[in-house]
């Protein structure tokens, strides 16, 4: 991911931002997480968390994700005490923040 072919094709293709997102499981306490990794930063290599991440989402199973613009999004999933979930978080990058949004008009896991 930080090979100059990769970096190259990205701006071919317009892909202006460089940061790659991972929704993780902790093995030992099974909690979800979000991490981010920045290829262009001086420590390369370096997975960093990202704070504040929805304490409702932490037990979810299926919970879908996407990027627009500056902005992760969380959505749906459901927990083994749950129902379907339609609830929808997002973290805006230069705020350095998560909040809820409007949720899905129907509910949705693995999406």
């Amino acid at each position: 991911m930080c090979s100059d072919d990769w970096w190259d094709y990205r701006q071919k293709h317009s892909l202006g931002e460089n940061w790659i997102y991972a929704l993780c499981r902790d093995k030992s306490s099974g909690q979800l997480c979000c991490s981010v990794l920045d290829p262009s930063s001086a420590r390369q290599g370096c997975w960093k968390f990202l704070p504040g991440f929805p304490p409702r989402c932490a037990n979810r199973n299926g919970m879908g994700f996407g990027v627009i613009g500056k902005k992760l999004y969380l959505l749906g999933g459901c927990c083994w005490s749950e129902e379907v979930i339609d609830e929808v978080y997002s973290y805006d990058v230069p705020a350095n923040s998560w909040s809820d949004v409007a949720s899905m008009p129907s509910a949705r896991y693995f999406l």
